[in-house]
């Protein structure tokens, strides 16, 4: 194997260092080209020619190139003697060939780069104008090429699965029907179905008359049904939990907890929110002052009679609201006006029970809390001093004789009325 010498030089391999030399061309000891050695015959050796291609009997330079030999046409600095791509866009890099990026075809399918819409091609295959091949291209444009489609031609424009199948194209049943225009999808195996997919059991599952498209298709035999084919026991119309065939309070508001019945829990009833006044009364002595229940309790919506025996008293009404908002209140009698405000207040005006007093004197109390108005009237009529009753400290005075007798009103054009007089004072 020592005394091989492949490029033919006359250096075994072994020690040549040179082991390409072009054959004919002189070498030294090493294998390696003669310094001095003229391989084109242009008068410039080798080691200084840097045109070594240079035709037989061509006038050349102190380089070794003719005057073609130096020119560059594309300017890419490659001469054109050695540029496989003459024509390269100014400005673009190339490589030793002389040949940018688009100009090179990577996947070698005879496109070059810069039109080659399909990188990759595989070897062998037929490219189009666009250098794609059949699998590469995307013939129906649902962004999933030929190679991997399962329908490469759908529709144009429809929603594709991630086989490129749109839903005109499927059968998930296979019932012969297309998704698209299956109204029943799931049809059992073998099962007939008429032009739109539904077999005789997915029509009527219920047996209650509504197909194919039944918004309750378990309603119980028997049972009445709406349109979409619900009964009673399948509808909650308020949306409570409990079906409308055992809802006993079947407007139930939304969000409101029931029981079994449909009907609101006691911790769920709606809370009184409008302001309220209690009417009491007690002698002109004492003052305002709350004695024992009230004669009234919670006028507001009503109105009653009150017997009092004869004296000078004060009707006093207390005032609240459950939200805490400022309540306005005042009392009319026919010989006093009072008013007062507050989140929690009393307010008194008087009143005088003559002896012998044959007429009602009437009352009357307008409160607000700003959002609800309210007025009352009730009367006030003479009642009789019992023997055992000592009316001087005001206590056991006699109270509410007769139950609720009239309703009370909204006052809205009462208190506007006081409203303009007030502004007018």
């Amino acid at each position: 194997q020592y005394q091989l010498d492949d490029d033919g030089d006359g250096v075994n391999n072994a020690v040549d260092q040179c082991p390409g030399t072009p054959p004919g061309v002189p070498v030294m000891a090493q294998g390696c080209p003669n310094s001095d050695y003229d391989a084109d015959q242009d008068g410039v050796v080798d080691s200084d020619d840097l045109c070594g291609e240079t035709p037989a009997g061509s006038t050349v330079d102190a380089n070794g190139c003719t005057p073609d030999q130096l020119i560059d046409t594309d300017g890419d600095g490659v001469k054109d003697q050695f540029d496989q791509c003459p024509d390269t866009v100014a400005g673009e890099t190339v490589d030793a060939q002389g040949c940018s990026d688009d100009q090179q075809d990577d996947d070698n399918d005879g496109i070059p780069n810069g039109e080659d819409k399909c990188a990759n091609t595989d070897t062998g295959a037929n490219p189009d104008a666009n250098g794609c091949s059949e699998e590469q291209r995307d013939d129906d444009g649902d962004g999933y090429n030929n190679g991997v489609d399962d329908c490469p031609q759908s529709p144009s424009g429809a929603s594709v699965d991630t086989n490129g199948c749109a839903e005109s194209e499927l059968d998930d049943d296979n019932d012969l029907i297309t998704n698209d225009i299956d109204d029943c999808a799931n049809t059992p195996a073998g099962e007939t179905v008429d032009a739109v997919g539904c077999s005789q059991s997915q029509r009527d599952p219920d047996l209650d008359g509504v197909y194919p498209v039944d918004d309750c298709p378990n309603t119980p035999v028997g049972e009445a049904v709406n349109a979409v084919g619900c009964s009673q026991s399948q509808i909650d119309d308020d949306g409570d939990g409990v079906s409308n065939a055992n809802d006993q309070c079947p407007n139930t508001p939304a969000g409101t907890v029931v029981d079994a019945k449909g009907c609101p829990t006691p911790d769920t009833l709606p809370k009184p929110t409008s302001p309220k006044c209690d009417i009491y009364y007690s002698l002109e002595s004492q003052g305002v002052k709350l004695n024992g229940d009230a004669a009234i309790p919670s006028v507001s919506g009503f109105g009653g009679v009150i017997a009092i025996p004869p004296g000078s008293y004060y009707v006093i009404a207390s005032c609240s609201d459950p939200d805490g908002d400022i309540v306005n209140a005042t009392i009319l009698t026919p010989i006093a006006e009072q008013s007062g405000a507050g989140k929690q207040f009393t307010v008194g005006a008087l009143i005088q029970v003559p002896e012998g007093m044959n007429e009602t004197m009437p009352i009357m109390i307008a409160w607000n809390d700003g959002k609800e108005f309210y007025q009352a009237s009730f009367i006030i009529k003479l009642g009789e001093i019992p023997e055992d009753i000592d009316t001087s400290n005001g206590e056991g005075i006699p109270g509410f004789t007769a139950m609720t007798m009239m309703t009370a009103f909204l006052i809205a054009g009462w208190i506007q009325g006081r409203r303009r007089l007030e502004n007018q004072s």
